[in-house]
């Protein structure tokens, strides 16, 4: 099977700059134009099957895809909600780097992936591995399925299988196969990128 692991639409909270891990805004009226845009390209891709995390950001996405791809769209993956990130809900980058430099540095250059009163980095790996196991088995080797889900279980899990990966902004993302068990990472995904098919 091929997989889209996609980055949700712009939520409110993404507008305004601030982190928003386990809260749960709802898109923003670019968010919802961008998936609408979006849509007839991945309706060329052949998609089959539609998943989502259970936060609002990630199901309207993926609703809004399917009022265009018309495809089965599975039971939400919890365990592809996004991070509980802790005492860094809702702030913006100004407000972390003037509440939590050190922390902030140390996860900007890379050096920790943890953040203060977070779910831990292993905890969200382990939990966003299990979603991707869930997906494929509920997906035929044939199926082309889209996972709309979040940048931290994105970076989750490419980081878990070896895969490099750069920060995905809305709607970004990467194409993955799985075939028995086994996953290779085919290429990253956007907008600007959609009519380049996975495939060629």
């Amino acid at each position: 099977m091929k997989l889209l692991l996609l980055r949700h639409a712009q939520s409110i909270m993404n507008a305004e700059y601030r982190w928003a891990g386990s809260a749960d805004p709802p898109l923003s009226a670019n968010g919802i134009e961008a998936v609408r845009q979006l849509a007839p390209q991945l309706q060329e891709l052949g998609v089959t099957s539609l998943f989502s995390s259970s936060l609002v950001r990630a199901v309207q996405t993926a609703h809004l895809l399917n009022e265009y791809l018309h495809v089965r769209y599975h039971a939400p993956v919890t365990e592809f909600n996004d991070r509980d990130i802790g005492y860094w809900t809702g702030l913006t980058y100004e407000e972390l780097q003037e509440s939590y430099p050190e922390e902030l540095r140390a996860w900007t250059s890379g050096a920790s992936r943890e953040i203060p009163g977070a779910e831990s980095w292993g905890a969200l790996c382990a939990r966003a591995l299990h979603g991707l196991d869930i997906i494929r088995q509920r997906c035929q080797p044939s199926d082309v399925a889209v996972a709309v889900s979040h940048a931290q279980v994105l970076t989750a899990i490419c980081d878990s299988l070896g895969f490099s990966s750069t920060k995905q902004h809305n709607l970004e993302g990467h194409w993955l196969e799985i075939v028995e068990g086994s996953v290779v990472y085919l290429e990253a995904f956007s907008l600007a990128r959609a009519h380049h098919h996975y495939s060629e």
